[in-house]
């Protein structure tokens, strides 16, 4: 078993360092030049209603342009 005090001195020290330095760079380099698309915040993914045009929309979409509402749906 190798010293704690010499483990640079022999091979597997110097590449997991080296391969950890490399995925330390390599995430934050991604993190920098990838930004995440914006998206709208009047799209619903999820528990959606279809206005008339045929896009998905929350239904505080609905309470503020009820006019959005398909013919079906409105009161």
């Amino acid at each position: 078993m190798t010293s704690f005090h010499t483990w640079w001195n022999y091979r597997e020290g110097k590449e997991t360092v080296f391969v950890l330095l490399g995925v330390i760079i390599a995430v934050t380099v991604g993190f920098l030049l990838f930004e995440p698309e914006e998206k709208d915040p009047d799209i619903c993914s999820s528990f959606c209603i279809q206005d008339k045009n045929g896009v998905l929309r929350h239904k505080e979409w609905f309470e503020r342009h009820p006019e959005d509402l398909p013919e079906g749906i409105r009161g």
